[in-house]
């Protein structure tokens, strides 16, 4: 089984009904970082079903969505946005090996 890896995945969407309906979709996949990036943490073949159901609702050609790896969300730079309340969220690494790759985001935005 493949490792999971860490994607910043982003999108430029024409319609704005398809704009909602790919966000509310990665929304459940990942965390928001900006209105159209989202960190993702997964195995490849997690990414390859994530883009399957996100081939299911953009029109090619008019849609673009993409997912660059990264080693982890602490290796982007970040300035404002969504997460600046949050700043230990990306430089404290040693809650994510303590809550698993998931946990760190979970611990900071009460999920369970």
């Amino acid at each position: 089984m493949a490792k999971a890896s860490w994607y910043l995945v982003g999108y430029d969407i024409c319609c704005k009904k398809r704009l909602t309906r790919v966000h509310r979709f990665l929304k459940k996949e990942g965390l928001a970082v900006q209105k159209s990036l989202f960190f993702v943490h997964g195995a490849p073949s997690h990414l390859t079903s994530l883009f399957k159901g996100l081939n299911s609702i953009i029109v090619f050609g008019e849609d673009d969505i993409r997912a660059y790896p990264i080693s982890h969300p602490s290796r982007v730079w970040m300035s404002g946005g969504p997460l600046a309340r949050f700043p230990l969220l990306i430089t404290h690494q040693p809650e994510q090996q303590k809550h698993g790759p998931k946990g760190w985001i979970n611990k900071w935005f009460g999920k369970k």
